[in-house]
């Protein structure tokens, strides 16, 4: 099942362009443009859930809701590590896909995963995009 609504303080963690990176702020930002919500209850209490508008996930090269949303699931699966960045994480997932359109292939979910996770470890010593795209290159 694929998340569509996130708490603020996941968008938050996105970083995604236009938006703040503090959860207080995202509320406010939901509340002034009217974001489509869902209450969810749990044990810390009520707190909403919030659809990201499509205006600040359309931009090129950037993660989409399906990246985070695909992002967490692998990240869950990856449970053994102690932190894992869902934002960068979805940025690989994003480098991924650009590279499977590119190249018009098909690659099996657990392959993908991996390759994702491998990404994101990558990314995660060398923070620049270009040489994630030269790798890729090289792979392709």
């Amino acid at each position: 099942m694929i998340k569509n609504r996130y708490a603020a303080s996941e968008i938050a963690a996105m970083r995604l362009p236009g938006l703040p990176t503090k959860s207080t702020n995202i509320h406010e930002r939901a509340k002034k443009e009217g974001w489509a919500y869902e209450t969810a209850i749990g044990l810390g209490g009520a707190r909403k859930m919030y659809e990201i508008p499509e205006r600040y996930l359309a931009q090129p090269s950037q993660p989409s809701s399906q990246h985070y949303a695909e992002a967490t699931q692998i990240a869950n699966a990856h449970s053994d590590k102690n932190y894992i960045d869902h934002a960068r994480l979805a940025e690989a997932m994003c480098f991924v896909d650009e590279w499977i359109a590119a190249n018009k292939t098909n690659i099996q979910p657990m392959r993908k995963a991996e390759i994702v996770m491998f990404l994101y470890e990558y990314l995660e010593k060398h923070s620049d995009k270009e040489e994630v795209n030269k790798l890729l290159k090289l792979v392709g």
